[in-house]
């Protein structure tokens, strides 16, 4: 899967969920100590968020539901789509302080998620995605396509070369 792809199928997926969070099912949340099984999706416990495991590739989704259409109906707009390595692997483990973590067969953590959910966008949506360890940005009507290294932008970047990435409220490291 590319990095085109992934976005393309996980906001897909995302604006088909259904605009009230707080009527997801108690199962299907995530809580702290607990892993993430491959090919499963899980809320965060405060329902901000959603988890997913796709072979290896860990979705984080988080969207706001404060639009509305004119007819007052909810618009259900991503801001953030995080994978953290293409065919990673690993178990996610959502930790008491609210961060994520992903770890290998070993217990070594190899990414680190942490972001305040309350935070905004300064577009439609936004998301990123790493492949092959480059971060990809996309915003606006994902047309606009940004690539990111860990210190300096540019239009040729190495992979393996991010390292911790912001963006607002939100780091993401390894």
């Amino acid at each position: 899967m590319n990095a085109f792809s992934a976005v393309l199928i996980v906001s897909a997926m995302t604006m088909l969920a259904s605009s009230s969070a707080l009527t997801y099912p108690q199962s299907s949340l995530l809580i702290p100590g607990q892993s993430l099984p491959d090919g499963e999706a899980r809320w965060s416990p405060n329902l901000q968020y959603r988890m997913e495991m796709w072979n290896g590739d860990l979705f984080l989704e988080q969207w706001s539901s404060d639009l509305k259409n004119p007819n007052g109906s909810y618009i259900m707009t991503v801001w953030s789509i995080c994978s953290l390595g293409k065919g990673v692997g690993g178990d996610l483990t959502l930790n008491p302080d609210g961060t994520l973590e992903l770890r290998d067969a070993n217990q070594t953590v190899l990414w680190t998620h942490s972001c305040n959910v309350n935070g905004t966008a300064d577009a439609p949506y936004f998301a990123m995605v790493t492949d092959g360890g480059d971060l990809v940005e996309y915003k606006g009507n994902g047309t606009d396509v940004v690539w990111t290294s860990a210190d300096v932008s540019t239009q040729n970047p190495i992979a393996g070369s991010v390292a911790k990435f912001q963006y607002g409220d939100c780091t993401l490291s390894k």
